[in-house]
């Protein structure tokens, strides 16, 4: 099931197609962007999605999966940024999923390449 999930985003993001993204998230899910940035409703998820095409052109996901029982994956996105430069994520999933493989609560980590740290 997790495979099939992550399949399905890994389309909805390469081809930015907001409608497919919605299908694979339940009505109230939860994604937790990162630890402290939450999309609570579907409506919410919809929302966050549709401001990544006019951000991210040429997107490529990859993943691996490192649980299929506890639905946990490493995963790589890469693209080009609306400041016109590569960008390239590295992340983490943890997912709740219902029996039809939809999921209701997305946890995710990620940084980016690009990341700097100030002291």
């Amino acid at each position: 099931m997790l495979r099939e999930w992550l399949e399905l985003y890994k389309r909805a993001w390469e081809e930015q197609d907001v409608s497919a993204m919605s299908s694979i998230f339940v009505e109230n899910a939860v994604y937790w962007e990162t630890p402290f940035l939450k999309h609570e409703g579907l409506s919410a998820i919809i929302e966050y999605w549709k401001s990544v095409p006019c951000q991210q052109k040429d997107v490529l996901f990859e993943y691996s999966l490192i649980d299929v029982e506890k639905n946990i994956a490493h995963w790589t996105a890469s693209f080009i940024g609306d400041d016109s430069k590569s960008h390239t994520l590295d992340g983490i999933f943890i997912l709740e999923m219902n029996s039809d493989g939809k999921c209701l609560i997305l946890r995710e980590w990620w940084h980016s390449k690009n990341d700097t740290c100030s002291s």
